[in-house]
């Protein structure tokens, strides 16, 4: 098993804070002063910090398997294993992980942007989903 390690992305916060500031502009442009403004931006106001503070809250690891499968922080409190989906898409500045939870039907997926690994690492997920991941998708046992 490989272990590669990132932190949040600085390029997601500043563009959720951007999208919630045009959205305040927006609010105050379109309703004027008043309680229709006030309500949005309260709304505006919780969402980016909740949109915030859960990037913080994201753990830091990826355990890259032989198999094609990956563990979600390994050896750690939210340790989860992960089957890669079809749907997971590799760019150059991005990472679409679309997964399954191994054994049950919870499905979702996982934005990963250049910025937040170091160079070594972002193309070793790089290849990794492309050639392993990929492999085990398109084996001989079918779609998982």
């Amino acid at each position: 098993m490989t272990v590669i390690e990132f932190r949040p992305s600085r390029l997601l916060a500043m563009l959720v804070v951007a999208l919630h500031l045009a959205a305040a502009f927006s609010f105050l442009l379109g309703f004027g002063v008043g309680a229709a403004s006030a309500a949005g931006l309260l709304v505006l106001a919780g969402s980016a910090w909740h949109c915030l503070h859960h990037f913080r809250q994201q753990f830091g690891r990826l355990g890259l398997l032989a198999d094609g499968e990956v563990i979600v922080d390994p050896g750690g409190v939210a340790e989860r294993r992960l089957l890669p989906l079809p749907a997971s898409a590799v760019s150059y500045p991005a990472v679409w992980l679309a997964w399954r939870v191994d054994g049950a039907a919870e499905t979702g997926t996982l934005l990963l942007l250049r910025d937040q690994f170091e160079l070594h690492a972002w193309r070793e997920l790089q290849v990794w989903l492309r050639l392993r991941a990929r492999t085990r998708l398109e084996g001989p046992q079918g779609l998982p």
